[in-house]
């Protein structure tokens, strides 16, 4: 009778704890550093309340993590891109909030470091209910597809990395600027290259032979950049554009200003003026309050002469102030310039809108890549970006993308 009755109470209660097994996964677990990724719990009471956390460790060994709460629905689960965080790092509805939320255990990290050599970024998520721990999944991300091909160019003068997508057919081109930071923008021009764009991580100081200090840079190094690409057998010649951040996003849209065939500019955060040298030996408070510095500096951030074509003149004011841009000359460009909110306070960024206002000028809506990503120039990159996520990242949020030139969409 005893071993008759034994399965009749043990398979219930098995099925019992079945259905109660608290899980995790995240779904894709291994994405482009711009894809999004949901993360899913299930096991869980109706109504109850845990915690997902994230970890991560970079390029450099910091660690960086983040925590937010949820509730679980009536069947007892979580999917973090349909239900809100309700505590923690971040409080809204993203399916990604737990990436870009990230902050780094140790207050000394700056920002963080991507993988060495585009090796994949490993994130681990732990579903916990107070300190213990109900399980534990993890996600890949990956800077650069594969098939994508790298050209070292050291040619005369000129120093970079061109990315080439898989085909043999003729690509578009940008050509990639970094900024204040120097050395040369690799990361997102491995990701434009992943989606389709052959790119040219252009370096133009503080690195290899370059100068050291971003000072007496002559434009015409650029117009040689424009040049070898052009001519380039996997490049269509005539769909070039160039994208810079910051320092760099300056350049782009003088660059798009001189050079006719410079078709498209991707600025984010750029200024409305070239602004004078910075970042050398005391790059860090020069960088940082370079407002009150402005005036004491007389060095130019780029200073040339005359350049050939349809270029023209372009020179720093005498005085060492910054030279405002001619942005009439971008009219017949497409040019995607990105702020976030934090710059409606910089009196430059307000300037720069009120000069875009004279132009044809359309206002996006607030910056949305795929899968809700709020980043409008993604990729994670080591030069420009603070906070682990890529695509992902919250630091875009808010950002306005500006389109100008005839016959321009938002879209």
């Amino acid at each position: 009778m005893a071993l008759t009755s034994w399965p009749t109470v043990c398979l219930p209660l098995f099925a019992f704890f079945a259905l109660h097994s608290q899980t995790i996964e995240v779904s894709p677990s291994r994405v482009m550093i711009d894809q999004s990724a949901s993360i899913l719990a299930t096991g869980l009471k109706p109504n109850e309340r845990v915690a997902i956390r994230a970890e991560l460790v970079d390029g450099a060994d910091a660690h960086w993590t983040s925590q937010a709460e949820f509730v679980a629905d009536a069947q007892g689960a979580i999917d973090t891109s349909r239900q809100p965080a309700v505590a923690g790092s971040y409080k809204e509805v993203s399916s990604m909030g737990l990436m870009w939320s990230m902050m780094p255990s140790d207050h000394k990290t700056a920002r963080y470091q991507p993988p060495r050599n585009f090796g994949p970024q490993t994130v681990e998520f732990r579903l916990m209910r107070g300190n213990a721990q109900l399980a534990v999944a993890s996600m890949q991300q990956i800077p650069i597809a594969e098939g994508v091909e790298r050209v070292t160019v050291h040619d005369g003068a000129l120093r970079g990395t061109l990315f080439l997508p898989p085909g043999k057919d003729r690509h578009p081109v940008v050509l990639v600027l970094g900024g204040s930071e120097g050395g040369m923008p690799t990361r997102r021009a491995a990701w434009l290259a992943s989606r389709g764009y052959a790119a040219l991580a252009l370096a133009y100081f503080r690195f290899d032979d370059l100068p050291k200090e971003l000072a007496g840079i002559p434009l015409e190094y650029f117009g040689q950049a424009l040049n070898w690409m052009s001519h380039r057998p996997e490049i269509a010649s005539d769909r070039i554009a160039v994208m810079g951040v910051s320092r760099g996003a300056e350049l782009a849209l003088q660059l798009g200003s001189m050079y006719p065939v410079i078709k498209a500019v991707v600025a984010y955060s750029p200024s409305n003026a070239r602004n004078p040298a910075c970042c050398g030996v005391h790059a860090g408070a020069l960088c940082l309050d370079v407002e009150r510095r402005r005036a004491r500096v007389s060095s130019r951030a780029l200073h040339a002469q005359s350049v050939s074509g349809d270029a023209g003149s372009d020179r720093s004011s005498d005085d060492g102030r910054p030279d405002t841009s001619d942005f009439r000359r971008l009219r017949s460009r497409l040019a995607f310039i990105v702020h976030g909110g934090f710059d409606r306070r910089s009196p430059q960024a307000v300037s720069f809108h009120s000069q875009l206002r004279t132009l044809e000028v359309s206002s996006c809506r607030p910056c949305r890549g795929p899968a809700g990503n709020r980043s409008c120039v993604a990729g994670n990159d080591d030069e420009s970006d603070v906070r682990p996520g890529g695509g992902n990242g919250r630091h875009a949020e808010g950002h306005r993308g500006v389109v100008t030139g005839r016959n321009s969409e938002c879209d």
